[in-house]
């Protein structure tokens, strides 16, 4: 796997499917969203995969202007030539490639056949948007227990079966319905970082069974979880 920032955007070249299913070791950025990402994957594909996570020592990270500049596209190209390089005979190679909306759902929807269109565009064969919305705090609101298991003086959250989709600005709404009721309690308690989520996500992939107690709905999670499946069936 290797790990490139858009600005907006990280990407993964993950060999996901390959005959016996054979173990792979994948190149990642230890930054926040790669090993959040690589977690949920291991969840989604639990039974099915078990992808080995290195990290890279010197990843490339555009800017805000990568795309004003032809940057982001060069570097599309290069996810692409670096998938090719990795292929082997019987294997696919899966591009998993993520970026925040910042805008409510079914933003989604836009983003995620904008993002694929770009990557096949420049040669990417097989790949998969992880685009939530808002941002990915939104998807770590499906997991309520996952949450509590990490901080246990975090209030233990329940959004029943709203459309969390539909929040706008979540990470500060995540923070802000995570911190204790009393006062004193507030004081000892940390409150949510975006460091957190990798500590979620590792629940989330040690513990799969997270996966079948989602009431909250997210279309975007779900259209990201449909796509992983699907690659491995």
């Amino acid at each position: 796997m290797v790990w490139v920032n858009f600005g907006f955007l990280e990407a993964l070249v993950a060999p996901f499917k390959c005959w016996k299913r054979e173990s792979f070791s994948f190149l990642v950025k230890a930054t926040t969203i790669v090993p959040l990402l690589m977690n949920l994957v291991k969840a989604l594909s639990s039974g099915i995969a078990s992808p080995q996570v290195k990290n890279i020592r010197q990843p490339v990270v555009l800017n805000r202007n990568a795309a004003a500049s032809g940057k982001r596209k060069k570097m599309a190209e290069e996810i692409a030539s670096f998938a090719r390089g990795h292929k082997k005979k019987g294997c696919k190679i899966y591009a998993v490639a993520h970026r925040d909306c910042d805008a409510t759902e079914p933003a989604h929807v836009v983003e995620s056949s904008g993002l694929e269109a770009e990557l096949r565009k420049a040669g990417v064969e097989n790949p998969i948007a992880a685009t939530p919305a808002w941002e990915m705090e939104t998807w770590l609101m499906l997991f309520p227990a996952a949450l509590q298991s990490v901080r246990p003086c975090w209030k233990q959250i329940d959004y029943g079966s709203q459309h969390v989709g539909l929040f706008e600005h979540a990470k500060e709404r995540l923070t802000k319905d995570l911190q204790p009721h009393d006062r004193e309690a507030r004081k000892r308690c940390p409150e949510y970082r975006e460091e957190d989520s990798i500590r979620v996500a590792e629940q989330i992939a040690r513990n799969p069974e997270h996966l079948s107690t989602i009431r909250a709905r997210s279309d975007s999670f779900n259209a990201f979880r449909d796509k992983i499946r699907s690659a491995l069936s």
